[in-house]
């Protein structure tokens, strides 16, 4: 799990990272999924400074929401939960949809020897906790404009 203590001394750097960071507001739309309710809100709060975002707190809710045809640019998967995990997220979402698939970014805290031999055979991103704020908003920045180019040039989004 993200550690509190990276939001919390990240605070003291916040200004200089804001600085390097050149995100404006944009209309990105973004699910966090993670099992920590606490660590969900922090980045639901970081983020809607410059996204749209929202959060669920475990994989079958994710699910649901892409089911129900609830659309966002960018999913940021929690790879460890215990009702359904990143990866099968990541496995029944590329069956339905392997439109949605491509935008989901997977954060752990670690990996086992099995995790990390499948987020190494897909092409999706892959961030560890604790995330510098800096390279959140990058990742999500970058894999929503892959997104958005995706949409501007009628390929199926």
């Amino acid at each position: 799990m993200l550690p509190l203590k990276s939001f919390a001394s990240g605070a003291v750097n916040r200004s200089k990272q804001m600085q390097r960071v050149t995100v404006v507001p944009s209309c990105l739309r973004v699910l966090v999924v993670d099992d920590d309710p606490i660590i969900a809100a922090l980045m639901v709060r970081e983020l809607k400074q410059h996204f749209h975002a929202s959060a669920v707190h475990d994989g079958r809710e994710a699910l649901v929401q892409l089911a129900m045809g609830n659309e966002y640019d960018v999913i940021l998967l929690d790879v460890h939960m215990p009702k359904m995990s990143g990866i099968g997220v990541y496995k029944r979402a590329s069956l339905f949809s392997p439109e949605i698939a491509k935008r989901i970014v997977f954060v752990s805290g670690g990996t086992t020897s099995e995790e990390a031999d499948f987020l190494a055979s897909i092409p999706n991103e892959h961030v560890r906790k604790p995330v510098p704020l800096a390279t959140l908003l990058e990742v999500v920045e970058r894999v929503g404009d892959r997104r958005i180019a995706q949409g501007s040039t009628g390929a199926a989004a």
